[in-house]
């Protein structure tokens, strides 16, 4: 899950994330805390500097997590 303005994600639902992710062999990408979008600059309910409405990115928020995706990709399958 991306960051958002109403606290932090549950413990348990991280957990399941990581487990199923070893289980199928799938990248984690950890936009919470790797997509530079911080919480402490949203605010629930309304336009903050990346989220539209505290959950949702808004267009710089959309570019910011295209970027952190795109090089996640980038860095695990480029072939040399």
């Amino acid at each position: 899950p991306i960051q958002r303005a109403s606290g932090e994600q549950p413990t348990a639902m991280i957990e399941a994330i990581k487990k199923m992710a070893n289980r199928y062999n799938f990248i984690i990408i950890d936009a919470t805390n790797e997509s530079g979008i911080i919480r402490e600059f949203e605010t629930s309910g309304a336009s903050g500097r990346y989220l539209a409405d505290g959950l949702h990115p808004n267009t710089d928020g959309s570019i910011k997590m295209a970027k952190l995706y795109s090089n996640v990709i980038l860095r695990n399958f480029m072939i040399n």
